[in-house]
């Protein structure tokens, strides 16, 4: 049979099916045919087992594969819809159906279109018939519903396939894109948002390549760069940099490609030069090569916020002041470093402590309570702390306290600033002990004395009772200054206020008015206690004093005034006592005198005459008289005295002997005294220009005026510029006011007397002068007073006298003369004494410059 039908038939199966058997009947031969056919049987046998096998392994593949299709297709991550020609749906997976939301039975042989959302339905149908008409491959996006009504976006590939049995099929692969849609619209509003963050932000922005060459830029930035979009786009990142910021730039953006972002501050230069400061804040991304996105921040305005905090915080670290900050339960946060060097505490001793640790017990309580009323109000608090510091030493804080409140309104913390008032408080008492105390005597001054004067007024007002006022004074108290100095002139007066509070009840004041000079108040007393208590005072000052190993003794003249009869207030008292001590000084010191209206009546005259000699040289009040001054032994005029005379409008004619005290007083005798100089100078001068022989012009000179240090210069240069002859020229000068002070009496006279300038001792007799001292002025004449003069025809004392003074003058090589010669007496004896000149109203009283003048010629005419 295998040689008829199948001799060429050789298949693997065959041929393994032989092998097999072969194997199994090796030892037997072939050569029998029954055999044979039994051996091409068994053959076939074992083919068709294998040939099943195979079938049924094929079988088994066929299912697999089956099995995955169906997994591949039901599982796929799309859906698979396959449509009739008519739309209907014919198949779906189960993909689809979860896509749908629904069963698959109820999707079958449903119309697709009726799963199109109405809108989209036409545009469904006109894509159905175009993928028809041209069978190609056509995707389409469309918004389809779910069974429970909501819609979704899918995309739907669809391919025509054309069936023998089942015609024309559209296979549709759909895939949900509503996540890919939601996202697009997120990116598409994000980009929207962001382009529209990039127009309206403030910060500028900046797309930058890696080379650094500007790829976009928002308004904000060409705002304040100063330049246009167009003419960023391209310029380099240098371009737009301050210099001294562009090697720091770099070096920031290394880091900030090797770190995928940064942020750094910079400065920008504008277009027209200015610069400002930026804040970057850089991304950068290898996209298209590599791109730096940078928002830029104008932090101008903080770069000066920032320096002004800083200042502001070395401002307070280093601020004079103390100042401390504390949360709202009284913790401290923060101390400076003045409130450590005040209080001598370091910051970790007193951070998160309250404050209450530095109190000295001294501040009131009550400051306390008010201190926290007026914060918890809101309000702020100034006033006086008495602390002490680490070392245990106690300080007076003069503090402002004040709640930190926040925008809306809220209190945060309370600051506290305090200044060290230590020492100006101790200089406060100081200033105020001096304000209403006496540095040198402790005893009240005239501001405090002004207070006590006050109230015992006031009490003496009330009470209708009397009090006395005393106006004390040392006599003869520049004695002692000028002899042992003002150290010893200090212990005394130390020692006076000693023994005058221990003279005086409680209830008195004794008040210190400067110099020598003191004031008492006696509540409730009336003369005659006034006079005891004076006496007393008399008493107890006369006793000797040892300063400096010398016993002193000193006196006082006391001035009382009473009220009400004295005066009414406090200024009409103490004048009236005022002028009674000087009423006393006048009687012979070391005594008391109260006042009296007459002394009143002197006062207000001196005063209103005060006031009246200011304008006198202005109104020209005052005027020269001249009296002329004849030599004994042949009669002619030698010389004239200056005569200083004030004609008031209202008060008419006023003494000399009036008004020269006062206007020594006042310090106006400079002024008049120049006047009188410049003058009477100017009138000798007209007169030896008329032809007049030239004579002596004696004018007068004042205490006043002889103490002035620059009398020498103010002479010569009123002779200078009128140009007068020194030696024509003779300076009076009392008695009395040369042995005031003798030695710079002489060193005065020494300099008058080297610049050729005469000077002369007028009223002589009558200011006790040394003959010592006499020896040593430089005067070359001597003027008898006339009150020795006027009784020398009966007068043996003022006869001897008078003799005496013109023997010693002639002595010392001096000349005399004698004022107040009124009768031919009088004359007769002073030539026979060998007076050498006189004047007097034996011959003429003083004449103006005119009289004076007619005078003058008349006498000459008699002589020839």
């Amino acid at each position: 049979m295998a040689n008829d039908g199948n001799a060429s038939y050789h298949s693997p199966l065959r041929a393994t099916a032989e092998a097999q058997l072969t194997n199994t009947s090796s030892s037997e031969t072939s050569t029998r045919s029954a055999e044979e056919f039994l051996h091409e049987l068994r053959v076939h046998q074992i083919e068709l087992e294998m040939q099943n096998e195979s079938l049924r392994q094929t079988q088994i593949a066929l299912e697999e594969s089956h099995d995955r299709y169906v997994d591949l297709y039901e599982l796929a991550p799309v859906g698979y819809i396959t449509l009739t020609q008519a739309g209907l749906i014919e198949g779906i997976n189960l993909t689809g159906v979860t896509i749908f939301g629904s069963e698959r039975s109820s999707l079958l042989s449903k119309d697709f279109r009726s799963f199109v959302i109405g809108k989209e339905q036409d545009r469904w149908i006109r894509h159905f018939m175009k993928l028809q008409r041209q069978q190609e491959p056509a995707p389409v996006e469309l918004e389809l519903l779910r069974s429970n009504g909501t819609s979704f976006h899918a995309l739907l590939d669809c391919v025509i396939q054309m069936s023998a049995t089942d015609g024309m099929l559209i296979r549709i692969t759909l895939s949900d894109i509503s996540r890919l849609k939601n996202a697009e619209a997120t990116l598409s509003n994000n980009r929207q948002i962001f382009s529209s963050i990039l127009k309206t932000t403030l910060d500028g922005f900046w797309r930058v390549d890696s080379a650094g060459l500007l790829l976009d830029v928002n308004p904000a930035y060409c705002e304040q760069s100063g330049y246009t979009h167009d003419e960023l786009l391209g310029m380099h990142i240098h371009d737009l940099e301050a210099v001294e910021t562009v090697t720091e730039t770099a070096a920031h953006i290394k880091k900030v490609m090797k770190n995928g972002g940064g942020q750094f501050e910079s400065r920008h230069r504008r277009k027209d030069g200015s610069h400002w400061d930026v804040e970057i804040s850089a991304t950068y991304r290898e996209i298209e090569g590599g791109q730096f996105f940078a928002f830029l921040r104008d932090i101008t305005e903080r770069k000066v916020t920032e320096t002004k905090l800083q200042l502001l915080s070395q401002v307070v670290e280093q601020s004079p002041s103390s100042i401390m900050i504390t949360d709202l339960d009284a913790c401290i946060e923060y101390v400076n470093a003045t409130f450590i060097k005040n209080t001598g505490y370091s910051f970790s001793d007193v951070i998160g402590k309250n404050p209450r640790f530095l109190q000295s017990g001294k501040t009131p309580r009550s400051s306390y309570t008010k201190m926290w009323a007026q914060l918890t109000h809101g309000e702020t608090w100034t006033g006086e702390l008495f602390n002490r510091r680490k070392d245990g030493s106690e300080y007076i804080e003069l503090a402002s306290m004040s709640p930190v409140l926040q925008h809306n309104g809220q209190a945060s913390n309370y600051l506290a600033i305090k200044e060290d008032i230590t020492q100006r408080k101790a200089i406060e008492e100081r200033v105020e002990y001096l304000a209403h105390f006496d540095q040198l005597t402790g005893l009240p001054n005239r501001h405090l004395l002004n207070d006590h004067f006050r109230f015992a007024l006031s009490l003496a007002q009330r009470s209708s009772e009397p009090m006395s006022v005393l106006f004390l004074d040392l006599d003869h108290f520049k004695d002692i200054n000028d002899t042992l100095g003002h150290s010893a002139g200090d212990q005394l007066l130390l020692a006076i206020a000693t023994r005058l509070k221990a003279a005086l009840r409680e209830e008195d004041t004794v008040s210190r008015q400067g110099g020598d000079e003191f004031i008492i108040i006696l509540p409730g007393t009336d003369a005659d206690g006034a006079a005891q208590v004076a006496a007393k005072i008399i008493h107890e000052v006369s006793r000797p004093i040892i300063v400096d190993l010398n016993e002193l003794t000193t006196t006082v003249s006391i001035g009382i005034a009473v009220y009400p009869h004295d005066g009414g207030d406090e200024e009409s008292l103490s004048k009236a006592a005022d002028s009674a001590m000087y009423y006393a000084k006048d009687a012979g010191r070391n005594s008391y005198h109260f006042y009296t209206s007459a002394m009143q009546e002197i006062s207000t005259r001196n005063l209103l005459l005060s006031n009246a000699l200011r304008f006198a040289l202005i109104r020209n009040e005052l005027t020269l008289h001249y009296q002329p001054q004849i030599s004994i032994q042949d009669g002619r005029v030698v010389g004239v005295e200056v005569l200083l005379r004030w004609q008031h409008p209202e008060m008419g004619s006023i003494s000399p002997a009036e008004f020269i005290p006062i206007a020594e007083n006042s310090g106006q005798i400079l002024a008049i005294g120049e006047w009188v100089l410049r003058t009477a100078v100017n009138q000798m001068k007209d007169w030896i220009e008329l032809g007049l022989s030239p004579m002596i012009l004696a004018v007068n000179l004042s205490a006043v005026q002889f103490r002035q240090p620059r009398l020498p210069e103010l002479i010569t240069s009123v002779l200078d510029e009128i140009q007068f002859p020194y030696n024509l020229l003779e300076l009076e000068l009392t008695e009395a006011a040369a042995m005031d002070d003798p030695d710079a009496a002489i060193a005065m006279m020494n300099k008058l007397n080297e610049l050729g300038i005469r000077m002369s001792i007028d009223d002589f007799g009558t200011g006790y002068s040394s003959l010592s001292y006499l020896k040593k002025f430089k005067v070359y004449k001597l003027k008898i007073d006339q009150s020795f003069v006027h009784d020398i025809t009966h007068d043996s004392d003022d006869k001897a006298i008078v003799a005496a003074i013109i023997n010693m003058a002639h002595s010392l090589g001096m000349q005399t003369i004698a004022e107040g010669v009124e009768t031919s007496g009088q004359l007769a004896f002073l030539r026979l004494q060998g007076c050498d000149e006189v004047q007097g109203y034996y011959f003429s009283k003083p004449l103006p410059a005119m009289q004076l003048e007619q005078f003058i010629k008349q006498a000459i005419k008699q002589a020839m």
